[in-house]
């Protein structure tokens, strides 16, 4: 019995390192932004031409974030605030080129999209680290 138990106590977290995320996917840049010009187009009702191009710019921002994620390592707080700014940037471009493209109807409905989607980002946790980093620090300095 104590053989039995001992077992399971070591299997079971073996059995829990070898599952994988199912959140992570293994598609390429190019798959992504396709799926993702081709769920607006279903939401937004946009025409070829339209989807054409928002999935351009799409794959110009994943080839982008592709270079970004090769060159993380430790920042300092001057290249920290560069990143921020260039973030900011790319925001404000695409949501430029996104009102080129998209009529006023479809861009109000793509605001909203976007919005929705950072609150579920933010509920879902994705700040998560960032709060309990936070919350870390105010205890400690109590």
């Amino acid at each position: 019995m104590k053989k039995i138990y001992l077992l399971l106590t070591l299997a079971i977290p073996l059995i829990g390192l070898a599952q994988t995320n199912p959140r992570k996917s293994k598609l390429t840049g190019e798959q992504h932004a396709t799926l993702q010009a081709k769920k607006l187009q279903l939401a937004l009702d946009l025409s070829n031409e339209q989807a054409t191009q928002i999935k351009e710019e799409l794959k110009k921002q994943r080839e982008q974030l592709s270079k970004r994620k090769q060159k993380r390592g430790e920042f300092n707080a001057e290249e920290r605030y560069t990143l921020h700014l260039e973030r900011r940037d790319r925001q404000i471009a695409m949501q430029s080129q996104m009102k080129n493209i998209l009529d006023e109807e479809q861009y109000d409905a793509w605001r909203k999209i976007k919005s929705h989607q950072k609150h579920k980002a933010l509920r879902r946790g994705r700040s998560l680290g960032r709060q309990r980093k936070n919350e870390g620090h105010r205890l400690h300095r109590n």
